[in-house]
C-alpha cells in the first residue's frame, strides 16, 4: 500500500479531494496544521481562526 493508513484516513474525511483541486492552504495558528485558506475553524484543533479583511 502506498500512502498507507493516515493516506486513507485522509480520503475517508475528505480531505484527498481538496489536494487533487490544489486548494491553497495556510497553517493553523493553534497547531500548525495545513488547512483551506478560507477556513474559519481548524478541522484538527477546533478552534477558530482570525479573519482577516472581513
Amino acid at each position: 500500500m502506498e500512502g498507507g493508513f493516515w493516506e486513507g484516513v485522509h480520503w475517508g474525511m475528505g480531505f484527498r479531494e481538496a489536494v487533487k483541486k490544489n486548494v491553497r492552504r495556510k497553517r493553523c495558528e493553534f497547531c500548525g496544521r495545513l488547512i483551506p485558506v478560507d477556513s474559519n475553524f481548524c478541522p484538527y484543533c477546533g478552534k477558530k481562526l482570525a479573519s482577516f479583511g472581513k
